[in-house]
């Protein structure tokens, strides 16, 4: 089957369910759907042989060390190919685990960090221009906005079901939208064979506990008594994530808003309502600065909705300066890495 066509009704009903709650089973997607368990269960084995549903498993960052959330964006240079650039990132990127999502296009890079505090980052940073020093045409101008845990909000992993119910146009009960949240940063020590199971945990999100129990050298009882306190402590979570490869989804909007030192997120809120956050897939909040990223199923979409997120900012006289946005078209772009937490998780853990 083509992985580009248009999805049915019930193929955009059975995505949208798993991106939701991933940990659902089929019988409750069919609940959820009104739909029966049989053709739910035959729906999400062809969209995921198809690419467009995969799982992750999603690890709290903040609960291993880690205080530093980094945004990097910027305009590439058409000077050199799209593939050239895109191989000279991906080098660096394989040699810096830190960066756990990046997404290119013909003119534009963003990509995200993970790191435990800034003296990490700026060895990062350090590494990063060493590596573009003799390559400057490749090289972006880089704009790093930084969320450091004590002063900004996380989201715990993503918010895709609110903007995925909306592009779909799926006449379900409203999604609950995972706000950006204000974090304790910990410490968590786990043994041997905890480190080991969370491990494979994060490199095989699809692996049964059997499985895992194999690969580690335990009891498949021992192995799921071990990833159920995973979850019930909150160390992963279990995500549904499309691939965003049918026409339903047609462009991503990149957006970077600096406000007045005295912007809380509560006032935010209050001047915008919540769709500014509610429809972003992932927001990295401190009160001074906003990082969102926001997809549509086309241009004429993005250009309505973006202004109804940012105009109230501007109009209220919030902002710093100028809203950063760029618009990326779906069919230009391409996942340089995508949810790639296993090799930073192998560090942290040790």
């Amino acid at each position: 089957m083509d992985p580009t066509r248009r999805l049915t009704l019930t193929e955009r009903k059975v995505l949208f369910a798993f991106v939701e709650e991933a940990r659902r089973t089929d019988a409750e997607v069919a609940e959820r759907t009104d739909l029966k368990e049989s053709t739910v269960r035959s729906c999400r084995q062809n969209l995921i042989k198809d690419g467009h549903l995969r799982f992750i498993n999603f690890p709290a960052f903040h609960k291993f060390g880690c205080n530093l959330v980094v945004s990097h964006f910027g305009d590439t240079s058409l000077a050199s190919s799209f593939e050239t650039k895109n191989e000279a990132y991906r080098t660096f990127f394989r040699m810096n685990p830190h960066v756990v999502d990046a997404v290119s296009s013909s003119d534009f890079i963003a990509f995200l960090g993970i790191f435990r505090g800034l003296s990490e980052y700026l060895l990062f940073w350090d590494r990063h221009n060493r590596f573009f020093k003799d390559e400057r045409i490749l090289r972006a101008p880089i704009e790093p906005a930084l969320f450091p845990i004590e002063i900004s909000r996380w989201p715990i992993g993503y918010n895709y079901a609110p903007s995925f119910h909306r592009i779909l146009g799926l006449d379900l009960q409203d999604p609950v939208a995972r706000m950006p949240q204000v974090l304790d940063g910990q410490s968590v020590k786990l043994s041997k064979v905890e480190r080991e199971t969370f491990i494979a945990a994060i490199s095989e999100p699809n692996a049964t506990d059997a499985h895992i129990a194999q690969a580690v050298g335990r009891s498949r009882a021992r192995v799921t008594e071990i990833t159920n306190r995973f979850t019930k402590d909150g160390l992963l979570e279990h995500f549904g994530l499309a691939a965003m490869l049918s026409p339903e989804f047609g462009a991503t909007a990149f957006v970077h808003l600096k406000f007045h030192p005295d912007v809380s997120f509560k006032k935010k809120s209050l001047v915008a309502g919540d769709d500014w956050w509610r429809q972003s897939t992932v927001t990295y909040h401190r009160d001074s600065e906003v990082q969102a990223v926001y997809p549509f199923c086309d241009l004429k979409e993005c250009m309505s909705l973006l202004k109804q997120y940012i105009s109230p900012f501007k109009s209220e006289e919030m902002l710093a300066q100028e809203p950063f946005v760029r618009v990326v078209l779906e069919e230009t772009s391409i996942d340089l890495i995508d949810s790639a937490f296993a090799p930073l998780m192998r560090q942290l853990v040790i």
